[in-house]
Formats: structure tokens, C-alpha cells, sequence
């Protein structure tokens, strides 16, 4: 919102005495719009006298920019790891603790679930969806002789990801030693991301 009267100061007549705003002839070129950024020149006279100001417009630029994601049961989520930025009207970096956060997120109840970021009027609304792990390893028990060869792969049959992807064995963890010169039993753990299945 602008009017004419908000940049005028005052005025005097010959002899001194203040001359109200409504005495005042007030030009403008171009005819300001607020609507619209630029700078426009606003003319105030009185008389033979006149003063020439320049009214600046500038564009708003207040943003606030956040994104979706994926997160699974059992992890953990806070409203900052889906914020990017926000701007203020001048395009100056707002920090997150300006912005205001509605809605949340359980992280223990697969479901997809709107958080709305806001900034001064402005707001960005993403989806946080979480999903159930399906993360699997399967292996089996084995027997083996004394003399015989063993690899950790020989007992090793599949293995999922987050997604339900299946992951080569090349990505899987082993722990744990067979001795094939010993009789005995020889526990075997295989792992990726958190998931464990152990072998004898």
C-alpha cells in the first residue's frame, strides 16, 4: 500500500507558515503502481515551488523451498532435513528458526505424511512418506567335511534392500572364520544396513 502522502514532509507558503498535504499538487510518471516494480517519480508542488522524488517498487522475492523424501520405519526425521531455504521480501537468506512448521511426522506408522513450511505469507507443502523396510538376508545352515572347500557365498542365498531390491552378495558383510582342518561348528553373520542373519 502507498499513497502520495506518505513521502511528503511538509510545506511552507511565502511567508512561512506550514501548508497542509491538501494544498499540495502531487504528479506522478508514470502513475505509480505497486503492483508493479520499477521506479517511478513522484512530483509535489506548491506554488512555483515543486520537489521531485523517486519511489522505488521493488519485486518481493520472499520464497521458502523445501522438498520431498522417502524415510523408513524405525528412522528418524525433523522438519530441517526437508528444508532447503527461504528468502526474506529483499532476497536475504532467512534462517529455519524464522520459519514456521505445521504437521508432523511418525516415523514408526508407514503412510505419507504433509508438512507445510511458512515464511511472512509464503508456504511450501511437501510429503514425507515412510515406508516399511523390507531390507532381507537369507542364508542357510550347511555341513561340511574336513578337507572340503567353504566360501561365505556357498551359504548365502539372497538379500533385499529398503526397497525390496535384491542386493548382489558383493554388498554383504561377513563376519566370522570356518576352519575346514577343525571339526566343529562355525557361526557365520552376514549383514547389510542394519540387517544381520547369522549361519552355523
Amino acid at each position: 500500500n502507498w499513497t502520495a502522502e506518505d513521502n511528503f514532509d511538509s510545506a511552507f507558503a511565502k511567508e512561512g507558515n506550514p501548508v497542509s498535504f491538501q494544498d499540495v499538487q502531487v504528479t506522478e510518471k508514470p502513475t505509480v503502481n505497486t503492483n508493479k516494480a520499477g521506479a517511478y517519480q513522484v512530483t509535489y508542488s506548491y506554488g512555483n515551488i515543486s520537489k521531485t522524488i523517486t519511489l522505488t517498487v521493488k519485486e518481493i522475492k520472499t520464497a521458502v523451498n523445501a522438498h520431498d523424501s522417502v524415510v523408513y520405519t524405525d528412522g528418524t526425521w525433523t522438519a530441517e532435513d526437508n528444508f532447503d531455504s527461504a528468502l526474506n521480501k529483499a532476497g536475504d537468506t532467512v534462517p529455519f528458526a524464522d520459519v514456521t512448521v505445521s504437521g508432523t511426522v511418525n516415523t514408526d506408522v508407514a503412510g505419507t505424511y504433509p508438512v507445510t513450511y511458512s515464511y511472512n505469507g509464503v508456504s511450501k507443502t511437501i510429503n514425507v512418506t515412510v515406508k516399511d523396510k523390507q531390507s532381507a538376508i537369507n542364508a542357510h545352515n550347511s555341513t561340511i567335511y574336513t578337507g572340503d572347500t567353504w566360501t561365505a557365498e556357498d551359504n548365502f542365498d539372497s538379500a533385499l534392500d529398503k526397497d525390496g531390491n535384491s542386493i548382489d552378495f558383493a554388498d554383504i558383510t561377513v563376519s566370522g572364520t570356518v576352519d575346514t582342518t577343525k571339526v566343529g561348528e562355525n557361526d557365520i553373520t552376514y549383514t547389510h544396513d542394519g540387517v544381520s542373519t547369522t549361519i552355523t
